[in-house]
Protein backbone atom coordinates (compact mmCIF):
# COMPACT_ATOMS: atom_id res chain seq x y z
CA UNK A 1 0.00 0.00 0.00
CA UNK A 2 1.45 3.74 -0.97
CA UNK A 3 1.41 6.17 1.11
CA UNK A 4 -1.18 8.43 -1.00
CA UNK A 5 -3.16 5.27 -0.31
CA UNK A 6 -2.94 4.97 3.49
CA UNK A 7 -3.64 8.48 3.71
CA UNK A 8 -6.58 8.29 1.98
CA UNK A 9 -7.89 5.71 4.07
CA UNK A 10 -7.63 7.86 7.18
CA UNK A 11 -9.13 10.74 5.68
CA UNK A 12 -12.10 8.56 4.90
CA UNK A 13 -11.95 7.45 8.29
CA UNK A 14 -11.95 11.07 9.99
CA UNK A 15 -14.69 12.57 6.97
CA UNK A 16 -16.79 9.82 9.04
CA UNK A 17 -16.03 10.75 12.44
CA UNK A 18 -16.53 14.07 11.50
CA UNK A 19 -20.09 13.83 10.29
CA UNK A 20 -21.14 11.27 12.87
CA UNK A 21 -19.05 11.62 16.12
CA UNK A 22 -18.53 15.10 17.09
CA UNK A 23 -16.96 14.21 20.42
CA UNK A 24 -14.96 11.83 19.48
CA UNK A 25 -13.98 13.67 16.70
CA UNK A 26 -12.72 16.34 18.58
CA UNK A 27 -10.78 14.12 21.15
CA UNK A 28 -8.92 12.79 18.06
CA UNK A 29 -7.83 16.54 17.45
CA UNK A 30 -6.22 17.10 20.80
CA UNK A 31 -4.09 13.95 20.43
CA UNK A 32 -0.95 13.67 19.93
CA UNK A 33 -0.44 14.03 15.74
CA UNK A 34 1.32 10.39 15.76
CA UNK A 35 -2.04 9.01 17.67
CA UNK A 36 -4.71 10.87 15.54
CA UNK A 37 -4.58 8.50 12.79
CA UNK A 38 -5.45 4.96 14.74
CA UNK A 39 -7.63 6.75 16.55
CA UNK A 40 -9.97 7.95 14.18
CA UNK A 41 -9.55 4.83 12.68
CA UNK A 42 -10.97 2.74 16.02
CA UNK A 43 -13.53 5.58 16.58
CA UNK A 44 -14.49 5.04 12.44
CA UNK A 45 -14.88 1.31 13.07
CA UNK A 46 -17.07 1.81 16.42
CA UNK A 47 -19.25 4.50 14.51
CA UNK A 48 -19.95 1.56 11.99
CA UNK A 49 -21.42 -0.84 14.14
CA UNK A 50 -23.05 2.13 16.37
CA UNK A 51 -25.03 2.63 13.67
CA UNK A 52 -26.29 -0.85 12.81
CA UNK A 53 -28.92 -0.61 15.45
CA UNK A 54 -30.72 2.54 13.94
CA UNK A 55 -30.49 1.69 10.25
CA UNK A 56 -31.87 -2.07 10.42
CA UNK A 57 -35.59 -3.22 10.44
CA UNK A 58 -35.05 -6.37 12.06
CA UNK A 59 -32.57 -8.12 14.04
CA UNK A 60 -31.12 -10.24 12.07
CA UNK A 61 -30.72 -7.56 9.10
CA UNK A 62 -28.06 -6.52 12.20
CA UNK A 63 -26.44 -10.05 13.16
CA UNK A 64 -25.38 -9.77 8.91
CA UNK A 65 -23.84 -6.53 9.01
CA UNK A 66 -22.18 -7.31 12.72
CA UNK A 67 -20.55 -10.62 10.56
CA UNK A 68 -19.11 -8.74 7.96
CA UNK A 69 -17.36 -6.55 10.29
CA UNK A 70 -16.01 -9.85 12.47
CA UNK A 71 -15.13 -11.57 9.01
CA UNK A 72 -12.89 -8.10 8.56
CA UNK A 73 -11.31 -8.83 12.06
CA UNK A 74 -10.63 -12.13 11.04
CA UNK A 75 -8.88 -10.82 7.76
CA UNK A 76 -6.87 -8.45 9.64
CA UNK A 77 -5.92 -10.73 12.04
CA UNK A 78 -4.53 -13.54 9.13
CA UNK A 79 -2.35 -9.86 7.64
CA UNK A 80 -4.97 -10.29 4.63
CA UNK A 81 -7.43 -7.11 5.37
CA UNK A 82 -10.42 -6.87 2.71
CA UNK A 83 -10.02 -3.79 0.33
CA UNK A 84 -12.70 -1.24 2.26
CA UNK A 85 -10.91 1.98 3.60
CA UNK A 86 -12.38 1.52 6.83
CA UNK A 87 -10.74 -1.72 7.52
CA UNK A 88 -7.66 -1.23 5.76
CA UNK A 89 -7.15 2.14 8.18
CA UNK A 90 -8.11 -0.06 11.04
CA UNK A 91 -5.90 -2.78 10.18
CA UNK A 92 -2.74 -0.41 9.99
CA UNK A 93 -4.26 1.16 13.52
CA UNK A 94 -3.88 -2.78 14.83
CA UNK A 95 -0.50 -3.08 13.35
CA UNK A 96 0.92 -0.01 14.67
CA UNK A 97 -0.35 0.05 17.85
CA UNK A 98 -0.99 -3.46 18.83
CA UNK A 99 -4.34 -3.29 19.60
CA UNK A 100 -6.31 -6.48 20.88
CA UNK A 101 -8.41 -8.24 18.35
CA UNK A 102 -10.35 -9.93 20.88
CA UNK A 103 -11.43 -6.48 22.38
CA UNK A 104 -12.52 -4.96 19.38
CA UNK A 105 -14.84 -8.71 18.73
CA UNK A 106 -16.13 -7.94 22.11
CA UNK A 107 -17.02 -4.48 21.04
CA UNK A 108 -19.14 -6.14 18.41
CA UNK A 109 -20.77 -8.83 20.40
CA UNK A 110 -21.84 -5.62 22.79
CA UNK A 111 -23.22 -4.02 19.90
CA UNK A 112 -25.40 -7.32 18.74
CA UNK A 113 -26.55 -7.40 22.20
CA UNK A 114 -28.12 -3.34 21.41
CA UNK A 115 -30.00 -5.02 18.55
CA UNK A 116 -32.18 -6.70 21.24
CA UNK A 117 -35.11 -3.68 22.23
CA UNK A 118 -35.51 -4.56 25.40
CA UNK A 119 -35.30 -2.20 28.05
CA UNK A 120 -32.43 -3.30 30.70
CA UNK A 121 -33.51 -4.20 34.46
CA UNK A 122 -31.38 -2.19 36.75
CA UNK A 123 -28.98 0.90 36.64
CA UNK A 124 -26.65 -1.52 37.01
CA UNK A 125 -26.95 -3.47 33.76
CA UNK A 126 -27.21 -0.09 32.00
CA UNK A 127 -23.96 0.34 33.15
CA UNK A 128 -22.14 -2.63 32.51
CA UNK A 129 -23.78 -2.15 28.61
CA UNK A 130 -21.98 1.28 28.91
CA UNK A 131 -18.55 -0.65 29.56
CA UNK A 132 -19.10 -2.90 27.37
CA UNK A 133 -19.07 -0.20 24.72
CA UNK A 134 -17.84 3.50 25.34
CA UNK A 135 -16.23 2.28 28.67
CA UNK A 136 -14.34 -0.63 26.41
CA UNK A 137 -13.72 1.96 23.11
CA UNK A 138 -12.09 4.30 25.78
CA UNK A 139 -9.97 1.95 26.56
CA UNK A 140 -8.86 0.89 23.47
CA UNK A 141 -7.95 5.33 22.78
CA UNK A 142 -6.15 4.92 25.88
CA UNK A 143 -4.00 2.02 24.66
CA UNK A 144 -2.99 3.82 21.47
CA UNK A 145 -2.40 7.28 23.50
CA UNK A 146 -0.42 5.23 26.27
CA UNK A 147 0.14 2.12 25.36
CA UNK A 148 2.20 1.73 29.00
CA UNK A 149 -0.03 2.91 31.50
CA UNK A 150 -2.74 0.71 32.74
CA UNK A 151 -3.45 2.72 35.40
CA UNK A 152 -4.82 4.75 32.89
CA UNK A 153 -6.22 2.42 30.90
CA UNK A 154 -8.91 1.11 33.91
CA UNK A 155 -9.78 5.11 34.30
CA UNK A 156 -10.18 5.26 30.70
CA UNK A 157 -12.90 2.78 30.70
CA UNK A 158 -14.57 4.05 33.90
CA UNK A 159 -14.40 7.71 31.91
CA UNK A 160 -16.00 6.04 28.70
CA UNK A 161 -18.70 4.44 31.05
CA UNK A 162 -19.90 7.37 32.21
CA UNK A 163 -19.91 9.61 28.91
CA UNK A 164 -21.74 6.61 27.60
CA UNK A 165 -24.05 6.89 30.86
CA UNK A 166 -24.35 10.28 29.64
CA UNK A 167 -24.10 10.29 26.06
CA UNK A 168 -27.55 7.69 26.57
CA UNK A 169 -29.73 10.45 28.67
CA UNK A 170 -28.74 13.25 26.02
CA UNK A 171 -29.95 11.76 23.04
CA UNK A 172 -33.06 9.70 25.02
CA UNK A 173 -35.65 11.57 22.85
CA UNK A 174 -33.99 10.04 19.80
CA UNK A 175 -34.08 6.31 21.14
CA UNK A 176 -37.24 6.45 22.23
CA UNK A 177 -38.89 7.63 18.97
CA UNK A 178 -36.33 4.81 17.36
CA UNK A 179 -38.67 2.29 20.30
CA UNK A 180 -35.10 1.74 21.83
CA UNK A 181 -35.90 1.88 25.73
CA UNK A 182 -32.71 2.82 27.61
CA UNK A 183 -34.28 3.70 30.78
CA UNK A 184 -34.08 0.48 33.57
CA UNK A 185 -37.18 -1.01 34.35
CA UNK A 186 -36.71 -0.42 38.17
CA UNK A 187 -36.02 3.28 37.64
CA UNK A 188 -39.36 3.07 35.50
CA UNK A 189 -41.41 1.77 38.20
CA UNK A 190 -39.60 3.59 41.09
CA UNK A 191 -40.33 6.82 39.51
CA UNK A 192 -43.85 6.21 37.63
CA UNK A 193 -43.10 6.07 33.96
CA UNK A 194 -45.99 4.12 32.43
CA UNK A 195 -45.25 2.35 29.40
CA UNK A 196 -47.74 4.92 26.86
CA UNK A 197 -45.22 7.51 28.42
CA UNK A 198 -42.27 5.58 26.69
CA UNK A 199 -43.91 4.26 23.32
CA UNK A 200 -45.05 8.08 23.05
CA UNK A 201 -41.84 9.97 23.66
CA UNK A 202 -43.45 11.94 26.39
CA UNK A 203 -41.41 14.37 28.06
CA UNK A 204 -42.99 14.13 31.42
CA UNK A 205 -41.76 14.88 34.78
CA UNK A 206 -41.30 11.14 36.15
CA UNK A 207 -38.80 10.62 32.51
CA UNK A 208 -36.92 13.92 33.57
CA UNK A 209 -35.97 12.75 37.28
CA UNK A 210 -34.91 9.36 36.04
CA UNK A 211 -32.68 11.12 33.53
CA UNK A 212 -31.40 13.51 36.42
CA UNK A 213 -30.81 10.07 38.58
CA UNK A 214 -28.84 8.71 36.19
CA UNK A 215 -26.61 11.53 35.55
CA UNK A 216 -26.10 12.12 39.06
CA UNK A 217 -24.46 7.89 38.77
CA UNK A 218 -22.59 9.08 35.90
CA UNK A 219 -21.17 12.47 37.92
CA UNK A 220 -20.17 9.71 40.55
CA UNK A 221 -18.11 7.58 38.38
CA UNK A 222 -15.91 10.40 37.18
CA UNK A 223 -15.80 11.98 40.85
CA UNK A 224 -14.47 8.73 42.06
CA UNK A 225 -12.19 8.48 38.75
CA UNK A 226 -10.75 12.14 39.66
CA UNK A 227 -10.07 10.43 43.25
CA UNK A 228 -8.18 7.42 41.95
CA UNK A 229 -6.09 10.42 39.69
CA UNK A 230 -4.92 11.70 42.70
CA UNK A 231 -4.11 8.53 44.75
CA UNK A 232 -2.40 6.99 41.71
CA UNK A 233 0.00 9.97 42.06
CA UNK A 234 -0.46 10.32 37.85
CA UNK A 235 1.69 12.89 36.86
CA UNK A 236 -0.32 16.15 34.23
CA UNK A 237 1.98 14.38 31.26
CA UNK A 238 0.92 11.47 31.69
CA UNK A 239 -2.54 12.97 31.58
CA UNK A 240 -1.62 15.36 28.82
CA UNK A 241 -0.26 12.25 26.92
CA UNK A 242 -3.83 10.07 27.69
CA UNK A 243 -6.06 13.49 27.43
CA UNK A 244 -7.81 12.06 23.96
CA UNK A 245 -9.32 9.73 26.14
CA UNK A 246 -9.79 11.59 29.49
CA UNK A 247 -11.33 14.22 27.72
CA UNK A 248 -14.77 12.51 28.02
CA UNK A 249 -14.42 13.25 31.83
CA UNK A 250 -15.53 16.58 30.90
CA UNK A 251 -17.69 16.33 27.48
CA UNK A 252 -19.75 14.22 30.54
CA UNK A 253 -19.59 16.74 33.08
CA UNK A 254 -21.20 19.09 30.29
CA UNK A 255 -23.55 17.06 29.52
CA UNK A 256 -25.06 16.33 32.61
CA UNK A 257 -24.38 20.02 33.54
CA UNK A 258 -26.49 21.04 30.56
CA UNK A 259 -29.13 18.56 31.66
CA UNK A 260 -29.13 19.62 35.16
CA UNK A 261 -30.01 22.90 33.89
CA UNK A 262 -33.39 22.50 32.73
CA UNK A 263 -34.02 19.64 35.82
CA UNK A 264 -33.38 16.33 33.24
CA UNK A 265 -35.82 17.49 30.23
CA UNK A 266 -33.91 15.58 28.22
CA UNK A 267 -36.38 17.11 25.27
CA UNK A 268 -35.91 20.96 26.06
CA UNK A 269 -35.15 22.99 22.95
CA UNK A 270 -31.55 24.23 24.37
CA UNK A 271 -29.82 21.23 24.23
CA UNK A 272 -29.76 21.39 21.01
CA UNK A 273 -27.07 24.39 20.64
CA UNK A 274 -24.01 24.03 19.95
CA UNK A 275 -21.36 23.50 22.70
CA UNK A 276 -18.95 26.35 21.15
CA UNK A 277 -16.85 27.12 23.62
CA UNK A 278 -16.10 23.51 24.37
CA UNK A 279 -13.35 22.78 21.77
CA UNK A 280 -11.23 25.66 23.51
CA UNK A 281 -11.90 24.42 27.19
CA UNK A 282 -10.83 20.90 26.23
CA UNK A 283 -7.80 22.10 24.51
CA UNK A 284 -7.03 24.42 28.14
CA UNK A 285 -7.72 21.51 30.34
CA UNK A 286 -5.41 19.56 27.81
CA UNK A 287 -2.47 21.71 28.10
CA UNK A 288 -2.33 22.16 31.95
CA UNK A 289 -2.75 18.17 32.02
CA UNK A 290 -6.03 18.10 33.86
CA UNK A 291 -9.16 16.37 32.96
Amino acid sequence: MTTSDRDDNFDFCAQAVQAGDRDRFLSAMLANPSDRNPLLALYAFNLELAKIPDIVSEPLLGQIRLQWWRDALDEIASGTPRKHQGVLALADAVRSRNLPIAELNALIDAREQSLDVQAPGTLSQLEDTCRATAGRLTRLASLIAVPDKPELHNLAEDIGTAYGLSGLMRALPFHLRARQVWIPLELSRRHGISQDDLNEARSVPELHQVVSEICHHAIDIIKKSDERLIENEISRSDVRQAFPALAFATIARDTCAQLAAVNGDCFHSTLSRNKVTQPLRLALKRSFGVM
